[in-house]
């Protein structure tokens, strides 16, 4: 699946029986049925997520063999009283992975400059140390799934203005990612369903503009569905 929000994403497609329609492993590879038990996949992290007991479609830290993960369970409904549980556990550490590398990398680098030029260092190591402290606050709440709070201010140094910049869209990045889950379990409309994603999607990737056209049986040609922005040219 190509889904994942990191590279350590495990993701399940159930069907209503608890058969796996779709997985982050392959299916072929395991042997027997097509559509295994999830008992049968080895994801020992989905299967202890689709055990617990909690809300559907709420966040859940859960540690498993001495590691953290975030899950998140929600049902999709397509129709006919069919319903679908798409499973998702993502790895606590990969979520903040490339703030907490680059707030590191830029720590050493302000004790580096404040040895070196011990007089500017201070003062500037005073200010640099501040923007790395809101980045780290910033860090945790998105740890937290906390999304408020004003934006970063601007910063002198472009280093830590870059990181400000990659920590927000980190956070934009994973706000949409679970707006996107909750608009594919709530919503009942097809159109709109799509419509929906497909402008979330366009803000995660800061795309100026997308669309999803859907292949039509009857006509054998792709078929307009929704639009994000403004699109140069339609596809052939």
């Amino acid at each position: 699946m190509s889904l994942r929000a990191t590279p350590g994403t495990r993701l399940a497609l159930l069907h209503g029986s608890g058969q796996v329609m779709a997985a982050t492993v392959d299916l072929h590879s395991i042997g027997g049925d097509a559509q295994p038990m999830l008992d049968a996949i080895h994801e020992p992290q989905l299967l202890q997520l689709l055990k617990a007991t909690k809300a559907l479609g709420t966040p859940q830290v859960m540690e498993i063999e001495g590691q953290r993960w975030v899950g998140l369970h929600t049902q999709i409904d397509i129709g006919l009283g069919t319903t679908l549980d798409l499973l998702q556990m993502l790895p606590f550490d990969e979520l903040a992975a490339e703030a907490r590398q680059r707030a590191l990398y830029f720590i050493g680098m302000a004790v580096a400059l404040a040895l070196l030029l011990l007089p500017l260092g201070w003062a500037a190591g005073k200010a640099i140390g501040r923007s790395i402290n809101l980045l780290r606050e910033r860090s945790l709440r998105i740890a937290r799934f906390d999304f408020t709070g004003a934006p970063l201010p601007p910063s002198r140094v472009s280093e830590v203005g870059e990181l400000s910049q990659a920590v927000q869209h980190m956070g934009g990045t994973i706000e949409a990612f679970l707006s996107l889950t909750e608009s594919l379990a709530t919503e009942p409309e097809v159109e709109r369903m799509l419509q929906l994603v497909l402008e979330q999607l366009t803000q995660a990737t800061q795309s100026e503009a997308a669309a999803v056209y859907l292949w039509d049986a009857p006509s054998a040609c792709m078929q307009h569905a929704a639009q994000a922005g403004s699109v140069a040219s339609s596809l052939p």
